[in-house]
């Protein structure tokens, strides 16, 4: 049976490590077809053939995570492998962990899309270094849509919740030139179909109020 190490609290006055010199990633190709899925919390570093296995051990570690010494004079950093975020506090370390769990995901589109059309497989590199660090606070995530306030842990009950409000739009949304209403606060714009409202929503939570 697998065993998961609690998070061990570091003094304040103790600088936080950036991350090794070697890159560091989730997802890694070898012999130009096959992946293997690579586990970077703290000093895992458990392999897997498959993406399911590797999210499953991550949420294994999330579900059995434990904070230990925690006082004052200590900080919460994330246990990733390459990600210095300070948490303030446990709360905000899981919410924090589920998005690592949800950048996997996204990462492994964005390869499958790389490397299955022909259009897109010889990008140039952008020349940045890979990175597993992670901007977001672990705030919970609120949702914005008019009438709404709930408040979310769990980037993809988040983000399904926000699918159902998008699904819920019908022909009496639509105005007299059948464009639909953006329904997030803050936003005043009109779509004529559904997947724009998503992007915009996507835009207006992550980078206008990064």
């Amino acid at each position: 049976m697998e065993q998961f190490e609690p998070i061990i609290l570091q003094p304040m006055d103790v600088p936080v490590a950036t991350g090794s010199s070697e890159p560091l990633a989730w997802i890694t190709r070898v012999q130009d077809k096959e992946f293997y899925f690579k586990c970077l919390w703290s000093s895992c570093f458990m392999v897997y053939d498959t993406l399911n296995d590797l999210l499953q051990h991550l949420r294994s570690h999330i579900e059995q995570l434990s904070v230990q010494n925690q006082n004052d004079g200590s900080i919460i950093v994330c246990p990733i492998s390459g990600c210095s975020k300070v948490l303030a506090t446990e709360h905000h370390l899981y919410r924090h962990l589920y998005m690592h769990n949800y950048h996997i995901r996204r990462q492994w589109t964005g390869l499958n899309v790389i490397f299955s059309r022909d259009d897109v497989a010889n990008i140039p590199h952008c020349g940045f270094r890979t990175s597993m660090e992670l901007i977001y606070d672990g705030s919970a995530m609120a949702c914005g849509w008019v009438n709404c306030s709930t408040l979310w842990d769990d980037i993809d009950l988040y983000c399904n919740h926000v699918d159902d409000h998008i699904d819920s739009l019908g022909v009496m949304d639509r105005d007299q030139r059948c464009q639909l209403n953006c329904n997030w606060q803050g936003n005043r714009f009109f779509f004529e179909i559904e997947l724009h409202i998503i992007i915009a929503e996507i835009y207006n939570r992550y980078f206008v109020h990064a």
